[in-house]
Order: structure tokens, then C-alpha cells, then sequence
């Protein structure tokens, strides 16, 4: 008899075991959907190959799932790290330079995570390279201003009652000279530069640039159909 009892007792127990089991399979996705949702702004910076992360999870609803009830927002270069100080973002894929640079001038943002474990960037150091992009510079910098002068004498040329047509060929001839003085300063530093780095280096600078000058021009063709796309 006192062993039918126990027995009795298990089955009680383990009968209420399962019906506990139950009501929380049953009732807690309920008072979990019954949660309200935390808004959150995510901000993306470019329609570029290394922004699809905030994209999936939006698709796959995986914010939802962790009780995030997200709105993707495109703002466009450094900007997301002054839309974050502001308010307006809570949180942005952004490039790296940017929040560090506000990390230091004592913005209160972090980093939670990247796209790239590796810096695909590497840094030549040699005192040499930078004497020559230095000397370079103020070169160009002097041409530049030059040239500048030169599109005021236009635009003085152009507004007069009778512009005068054999002025405005002597000024384009100093305007090509200009150019052609700029860009041969570019060439001896390439070539200088090219004396300094090994030929290893100096394909992986190419390559590196061949990258970003394909990236910078998918980036303006991005921009300029987003601009171009019916408001």
C-alpha cells in the first residue's frame, strides 16, 4: 500500500512537472511578443561590398528576434559619427578613422565590432618617401595657385564687352603649360619614389591603388544613382 502511494505521489509530480513545462512552452513566447519592441536607428555610410551585415540582419529579422525594433537610415561619409553626438542615430557602420578621430577629441562612442580582421593598408616609413611627397607638395601647392590665378585672368577675360579672341588663346596656351609643368612633377616623384621602394613594394602599391581607385568609382556610381532615384 505505501508503495502505490509513492507511485501515486511520482505520477502526481511528475504530472504537474509537465503541465509547468507546458504553460512556460506556451505562455512564454507570448509575454515575449507581448514585450514591446526598443527602437533603434542604425545608419549605414555607402552602398559598398562591406556593408551587408546591418542589411541581413534587417532581412532575416534577427534585431526582432532580440527585441530591437529597427530603421536603417542611409547618411553618407563621416557624417553618421556627428548623426550619432546628435541623437538621431544610435548606432552606425561607419569606417574606423572616423570614430577614432572623435574617440580623441573626447566623443563618448565605441567600437563594437568590424568587418575586416586584418588592416588592408600597409605603411612605407622611409624618411626618403616623405622628403619626396614632401618637396612634391609644396611644388604643386605653388603651381596650384598659379592656375588659380590664371582661371581669375579668364573669368576677367570673359566679362569683358569685346573678349578678345587672341588673349584668350595665349591664355589657354599658359593654362596647358601649367598642366603640363603639373604633371611632369608628378612623374619625377612617382619615379623618385619608385628608386626608393623594392619591386615587391612597389606592386603591392599598385595593387592597393588599382583597389581603392575601383572602390572610389563604384562608391561615385552608387552616389550618383542615389541622387539621380525619384524622391
Amino acid at each position: 500500500m505505501g508503495g502505490m502511494t509513492k507511485v501515486a505521489t511520482i505520477i502526481r509530480l511528475t504530472t504537474i512537472h509537465a503541465l509547468l513545462l507546458l504553460a512556460a512552452v506556451i505562455l512564454v513566447p507570448r509575454l515575449m511578443a507581448a514585450t514591446p519592441l526598443k527602437k533603434v536607428r542604425l545608419a549605414y555610410s555607402a552602398f559598398a561590398y562591406a556593408n551587408p551585415p546591418f542589411w541581413i540582419a534587417q532581412e532575416l529579422k534577427l534585431f526582432e528576434k532580440y527585441g530591437l525594433d529597427t530603421e536603417l537610415v542611409y547618411v553618407s561619409g563621416a557624417r553618421p559619427i556627428q548623426a550619432m553626438l546628435g541623437g538621431s542615430i544610435d548606432v552606425s557602420q561607419v569606417g574606423g578613422a572616423a570614430t577614432v578621430a572623435a574617440a580623441a577629441q573626447g566623443a563618448d562612442v565605441a567600437i563594437l565590432g568590424t568587418i575586416f580582421t586584418r588592416l588592408n593598408f600597409a605603411v612605407h616609413a622611409s624618411a626618403q618617401i616623405k622628403q619626396i611627397t614632401q618637396a612634391a607638395a609644396a611644388d604643386l601647392k605653388a603651381q596650384h595657385e598659379a592656375g588659380h590665378k590664371l582661371h581669375e585672368q579668364g573669368m576677367a577675360l570673359f566679362t569683358q564687352p569685346t573678349v578678345d579672341p587672341v588673349a584668350a588663346e595665349a591664355l589657354r596656351q599658359q593654362m596647358l603649360a601649367r598642366h603640363d609643368q603639373a604633371s611632369k612633377r608628378v612623374l619625377q616623384a612617382m619615379l623618385d619614389i619608385s628608386k626608393v621602394l623594392t619591386p615587391e613594394q612597389r606592386q603591392q602599391l599598385a595593387e592597393r591603388l588599382k583597389k581603392r581607385h575601383e572602390m572610389m568609382r563604384r562608391h561615385h556610381h552608387e552616389r550618383a544613382e542615389l541622387d539621380a532615384a525619384p524622391r
